[in-house]
């Protein structure tokens, strides 16, 4: 059955629609001008840092590195494992980030083999936290220190051995080597080399996922100590990289100018080997 208004109905109906739609433009209005409305402001940089547990951070990245599911890897892991730690500690702001966004770096980026990924992510979170002159020099004695040190750790390894991992693949001891190298290629094809397996081997993805935590381990010591202004940097560049570089300095143009901080010798035998001896010669 139709309904039948009274002109008086008809005008009340009307006002009401009218009020609604003056309200609702009102609404629109105000969103477009502020569209952050309800949205909290982002957070100044560098985020809030809070002292963490060196040791169970060493475990959450071992443990990150097998987390195919949400990711996984050397670049994940890391990340994830200060990431989850300062949420853990923090809160906001990093409840708002995900670690997948560190997925990039597995295998040097792409399996590019350049940058170890666990070197990537570890410094990933430091710039996170540090102004730009303090993360500088972080990682670089992350990098530094990571090249020098004989990794998978002795107590990467006792870990594993000790079923202490929340993920144990391979409870053992696994042969260690120094790198020399902060490079992927480099890193993983020196310890499959000394540990006599190929790097397909799941005792290599075991080395790494310890290497994973031993990183992360290490960078997150160092921010404690540069929060309690205790950080003293323990990496001292090789006599080489200072030998070649009394030539070869960022503005020569013959010899060649070079730029970075990598041992000069593990890729560049020749021609100069013989000279390293003495910063002289060329």
């Amino acid at each position: 059955m139709t309904e039948r208004l009274t002109r008086k109905e008809l005008l009340t109906r009307s006002a009401k629609c009218a009020a609604g739609i003056v309200a609702g433009g009102a609404a629109i209005d105000v969103l477009l001008r502020n569209k952050s409305i309800g949205a909290p402001a982002a957070p100044a940089w560098p985020w809030p840092y809070q002292a963490l547990d060196v040791e169970k951070v060493r475990i959450l990245g071992h443990d990150l590195y097998y987390d195919s599911a949400n990711g996984g890897g050397c670049g994940y892991g890391a990340f994830g494992a200060i990431l989850q730690a300062l949420k853990d500690a923090v809160g906001d702001p990093y409840t708002t980030l995900p670690p997948q966004l560190m997925y990039f770096a597995l295998g040097g980026a792409a399996s590019w083999g350049t940058l170890c990924g666990a070197l990537n992510g570890a410094s990933a979170a430091i710039s996170l936290v540090c102004d730009k002159a303090s993360c500088t020099k972080l990682v670089s004695e992350l990098i530094g220190w990571y090249t020098q040190t004989k990794l998978p750790s002795a107590l990467s390894n006792e870990c594993a051995v000790n079923n202490a991992y929340g993920v144990n693949k391979v409870s053992e001891t696994l042969a260690q080597n120094v790198s020399g190298s902060p490079l992927c290629h480099v890193s993983v094809s020196l310890w499959s080399e000394a540990a006599g397996v190929a790097t397909n081997d799941p005792k290599r993805a075991e080395r790494c996922a310890r290497l994973v935590g031993d990183t992360v381990a290490y960078a997150v010591q160092i921010l404690n100590d540069h929060f309690s202004a205790k950080f003293v940097a323990g990496y001292v560049p090789p006599a080489d990289v200072a030998i070649c570089e009394s030539c070869h300095t960022p503005t020569a143009t013959n010899p060649p100018s070079t730029n970075g901080k990598m041992e000069c010798v593990q890729c560049h035998e020749a021609p100069h080997r013989e000279n390293l001896a003495t910063p002289t010669g060329n």
